[in-house]
């Protein structure tokens, strides 16, 4: 029997449950569009000279009251209430503009889009959705400096509205629908006039070439712009992390260092509810701050019509999912275990069985990752003194016996690796895998179950 080295892969601490990334439905692309270190930065003040919030609400028939005179008597003295979105640039103060559109102008989302772009909705409330032959259409416009203050009554008068006409109320700028109830809670969270950022901006995340691309929706809310963090490993739960503290940031700050500087900090963040659940996920080796670059970008088609910043991490692009790892373990901390083991025949008989089971598997990795998917194998690397180190390695794509991935720990004793690497490994080699399903359930890690067992029966035996 062999001797063999297992390095056990543990999540990174506040990557789990902080960010809001669901999966969505993968959208065009046109190719890497990574921004390199001498790009022109971001700079200065972020907040632009109005907001802007687009939000409707569905019904199943028209109102019989005049939505006009309820809309006017609810914006009170806080919005002017003008005919269009043209009348309202020649005001200098907050503005409301109300339509009655056709509803073939204004479609409710379709039915399977709905689990993507819904908040609270039953089934029954997605069936009396779909069948809406009515829509109230409203616009919010006014100087950017007020935004925060204005959004936060915008949504009061849509909530007020909702409970005396009924109705589904959407958001046009985050493209979620919300039942009353679902929409009544983004009045919650708030510490004075911090909102928490996760609660009004979805980050979108979607596959775009091998890797994963993470872009917000709703901070034209704020008067602010969007953010994207390309080629990401859909592995780092991590980004979906620090986009989150990146738009919390900027929405508490508003503006940007020279050159783009933006050091994010969970100790510094002024919303303490927020600051308390980043905290709570943050290992006691976190640094919990990083210094980060914001460089202008391109939006692409599917993003929102607003101002686009980017995460630009130094370096080469074969390094770009090491600096983003390296972000992530500063914010937010780490451990990787090490167990040594002798590779006996129940170990090597579950390893064999997972081998079969992830070469079935990787047939469809031939062109990519299958969207939704993320699959781990744990393969060996040689260490300095002639030994294996065994890791775990996200596929990113297979093709017979060669797998192309990203090293999803930091090695005790591979120098020349870390976490986030690029590498290439045999399938031949692969010692155990680790499938997580569309549905987020998972499958695999067998020898682990096994190493674990071990592990406590011999705590066991030495407490005897």
């Amino acid at each position: 029997m062999c001797s063999a080295t297992l390095a056990v892969v543990t999540s990174v601490a506040g990557c789990h449950g902080v960010g809001n990334a669901p999966q969505q439905p993968a959208a065009a692309t046109h190719g890497d569009q990574s921004v390199a270190a001498g790009d022109k930065s971001a700079a200065n003040s972020l907040v632009d000279t109005h907001y802007r919030f687009r939000a409707a609400i569905y019904r199943a028939h028209a109102p019989k009251q005049d939505v006009r005179a309820v809309v006017k008597r609810l914006a009170g003295e806080q919005f002017a209430l003008v005919d269009d979105e043209d009348a309202a640039e020649k005001l200098p103060r907050a503005t409301v503009a109300i339509a009655a559109p056709a509803i073939a102008d204004f479609r409710v989302p379709k039915k399977e889009s709905l689990k993507y772009f819904s908040v609270g909705l039953s089934p029954e409330d997605e069936d009396a959705l779909l069948e809406s032959d009515s829509v109230t259409a409203l616009s919010f416009r006014g100087p950017g400096g007020q935004a925060t203050t204005d959004y936060r009554a915008a949504l009061r008068l849509m909530a007020a509205l909702v409970r005396e006409l009924g109705g589904y109320p959407w958001d046009e700028e985050s493209r979620r629908v919300y039942t009353a109830h679902s929409f009544q809670v983004l009045l919650d969270h708030w510490q004075g006039n911090e909102p928490r950022i996760a609660d009004h901006v979805v980050l979108h995340m979607y596959r775009d070439g091998e890797l994963i691309r993470i872009v917000s929706l709703g901070m034209v809310k704020f008067g602010l712009p969007d953010l994207a963090i390309n080629q990401v490993s859909s592995k780092d739960e991590g980004m979906g992390a620090i986009a989150n503290l990146v738009l919390q940031t900027l929405l508490e700050r508003g503006t940007l260092g020279s050159g783009g500087e933006l050091v994010v900090s969970i100790d510094q963040l002024k919303h303490a509810g927020f600051k308390a659940e980043l905290m709570e996920r943050a290992n006691d080796n976190a640094k919990r701050h990083v210094a980060l670059r914001l460089v202008g970008s391109l939006p692409r088609e599917g993003d929102a019509d607003n101002r686009l910043l980017e995460i630009a991490f130094p370096g080469s692009a074969s390094s770009l999912q090491e600096k983003q790892a390296a972000a992530g373990y500063e914010l937010f901390g780490g451990h990787d275990s090490i167990v040594r083991v002798k590779h006996d025949q129940a170990l090597l008989a579950a390893s064999e069985r997972a081998r079969k089971k992830a070469l079935s598997i990787g047939k469809r990795y031939a062109k990519g990752p299958p969207f939704g998917e993320q699959l781990l194998v744990k393969v060996p690397f040689q260490t300095s003194d002639g030994g294996n180190e065994w890791m775990w390695v996200e596929v990113v794509s297979w093709s017979g016996d060669k797998i192309d991935g990203i090293l999803q720990n930091d090695p005790f004793d591979v120098p020349a690796l870390k976490s986030g690497s690029r590498v290439e490994v045999k399938a031949s080699q692969i010692f155990d895998y680790l499938l997580t399903k569309t549905d987020g359930s998972h499958e695999g890690n067998e020898t682990s179950a096994l190493l674990e067992a071990r592990e406590k029966a011999g705590a066991e035996v030495r407490k005897k």
